[in-house]
């Protein structure tokens, strides 16, 4: 009886740890958890998401290059010299909102201390 006792120990735990994994993968798919840390003149609730994609473009009438990034709510590119904040999590976040011309602008920009 032992035997099968710590057989379903050892089964439940790995299947905790896939649980727990699983949850840990599916993270980002959440960007709820983000909102309670992001600052009100950045975010009406829906303007910051975890950065998906970055690339760099250097544009051929710019000296500098420009990072481009991509969200749940879009892509934009981010101006050289633009002020960033600190990431609460290990992830980049963009805040952006479309402006009056229908672009995507940046509203604030949080980087983890490691970037």
């Amino acid at each position: 009886m032992k035997h099968t006792t710590r057989s379903a120990i050892v089964m439940m735990r790995m299947a905790l740890g896939l649980i727990a994994s699983a949850l840990l993968a599916a993270g980002p798919a959440f960007p709820a958890h983000a909102h309670s840390w992001y600052p009100a003149d950045c975010c009406s609730g829906e303007d910051c998401a975890p950065v998906e994609a970055l690339a760099w473009v250097t544009p051929a009438d710019a000296e500098q290059p420009r990072l481009v990034v991509t969200t749940a709510r879009g892509q934009a590119i981010i101006p050289y010299g633009f002020p960033v904040k600190p990431s609460q999590d290990s992830r980049m976040h963009v805040c952006m909102m479309y402006d009056h011309f229908g672009e995507m602008t940046v509203l604030c920009v949080f980087m983890p201390p490691n970037m």
